[in-house]
């Protein structure tokens, strides 16, 4: 008798708290905030830089300049440009740790308020309140606390931002699925899936942080519609099922990836002719990563081709970038000069390591699955980059650049990149795994081999004739 008491006085004691519980949206602007001020300074920055890159000037310290030293008027407004967009990046860092904080407090508070109320809607059929109860708790557990993205956001300057937005709105359309499953049987909510997310970050980074608004928004909504659709009726259950939502990135198909990839490629050329410096690297690297994956279940000679025909591409994307801003990058002329004269003095295996390990620096990375295109799309982009910049400076036609596509070398070390790009699709899969690696490397070996004797056909032996 005592213990019926104990069981009707603790399930009223339940059910108080859960009537007292009190759902909350989120509010979309503090999500979508911070995109802008990104944004701007990315701007700001970028025309600073761009404008004391194209002048070849070197900021000189105050206590360092000499008594005749003037700067011109480009280099005061171009240092004054810089200064405001960090300035704007300061509110940026400051936006974004404080949507963070808010974000992960109120979403972890829901899940657990959530959870609650889940399981005692559900716990008179046998163990499932408990059981999703239990599957709430974990799914709460893989979200920072609000202190640890706090710290990240600082730490990172902000860097860490749209990744945190990643991860809060998968962890977010895992408790609706639970929510649904639990109450109707059925799953509407899609999941987020890390290929869309490497997708989204690709875009914040092409984007210049516009992007990340979207995102924002996107997580905002995507919170406040499992509001609206499972707790509006609270403190009674949900009685209608919720309608399909979106699956974030649900454009993300193969010819979407490679409209993106050729649309960034002909914005880079356009920028460095306006004399704007732009980086698209990181961004396309990781579309060319997501890509592969993708098509993971592809044939892999199929892969292989794509990739290799993505990777011309590149190559002539930088080539174009570099050959219409060549005063924005008249540096890199200097550096290729000095590297020139340096191997001059190696030896012929001297050189194929030299080639052979610079080579393999640039696409080893290349090998992991989500980031490995980062490294290499760096690799080839800068390649065609400096090409182009040569072609300009020497005052020679861009179409006759266009004759390094034919050379064998060019040729085994594009199908190289290629192979070891998709490898990263067969990561797990160790066999086929190590297999790829291992023809890829020796396709790179061997294009080191022939570029040696190529240029020992063309300028005769090294150390002697050259």
């Amino acid at each position: 008798m005592e213990s019926r008491q104990g069981g009707i006085q603790s399930s009223s004691e339940l059910e108080v708290v859960v009537k007292n519980i009190r759902f909350k949206k989120i509010n979309t602007t503090l999500l979508v905030l911070p995109a802008f001020f990104a944004t701007i300074s990315l701007i700001l920055l970028l025309i600073g830089l761009s404008t004391l890159l194209r002048l070849g000037i070197t900021i000189i310290p105050y206590g360092e300049r000499s008594s005749t030293y003037v700067p011109v008027l480009e280099e005061i407004i171009s240092t004054q440009v810089l200064l405001w967009g960090s300035v704007v990046g300061l509110a940026y860092i400051i936006a974004s740790i404080i949507a963070v904080y808010i974000v992960l407090r109120d979403i972890r508070e829901h899940i657990y308020n959530s959870a609650m109320v889940t399981y005692y809607y559900t716990r008179g059929v046998d163990y499932i309140g408990a059981l999703y109860y239990l599957k709430d708790m974990l799914n709460r557990s893989t979200l920072p606390s609000p202190i640890t993205g706090l710290i990240l956001t600082l730490l990172t300057s902000g860097v860490a931002y749209p990744i945190i937005l990643y991860f809060t709105e998968k962890t977010i359309r895992v408790h609706a699925v639970l929510e649904e499953e639990a109450f109707f049987k059925k799953k509407r909510t899609r999941e987020y899936t890390a290929l869309a997310g490497v997708v989204d970050i690709a875009l914040v980074v092409l984007t210049l942080g516009v992007y990340m608004a979207y995102m924002g928004y996107r997580l905002a909504k995507t919170f406040n519609t499992h509001i609206d659709t499972i707790h509006s009726t609270h403190p009674e259950p949900p009685k209608t099922l919720p309608q399909p939502s979106l699956e974030p990135g649900a454009w993300m198909t193969t010819s979407g990836i490679i409209g993106i990839f050729m649309v960034f490629l002909a914005l880079s050329t356009i920028m460095a002719y306006v004399n704007l410096y732009f980086t698209p690297q990181i961004g396309l690297g990781l579309l060319l990563s997501a890509l592969v994956v993708r098509r993971a279940e592809r044939r892999l000679l199929e892969n292989i081709v794509l990739i290799y025909s993505l990777l011309i591409l590149l190559l002539l994307g930088g080539l174009f970038t570099g050959y219409s801003g060549c005063e924005l990058y008249r540096g890199l002329y200097e550096n290729v000069r000095e590297l020139s004269e340096l191997i001059r003095f190696l030896n012929v295996w001297f050189l194929i390591a030299f080639i052979f390990i610079n080579n393999l620096a640039i696409s080893i990375s290349s090998t992991l699955p989500y980031i490995g295109g980062i490294g290499l799309v760096s690799g080839v982009f800068n390649a065609g980059l400096v090409l182009g910049v040569l072609s300009a400076i020497e005052e020679r036609s861009i179409y006759s650049s266009f004759t390094i596509l034919a050379y064998p070398h060019t040729i085994l070390e594009l199908l190289a990149y290629a192979i070891l790009l998709v490898a990263s699709s067969k990561f797990g899969v160790w066999r086929e795994y190590v297999k790829l690696i291992s023809i890829g490397l020796l396709v790179l070996a061997l294009a080191a081999i022939i570029e040696v004797f190529t240029i020992i056909g063309v300028l005769g032996t090294p150390g002697t004739t050259w």
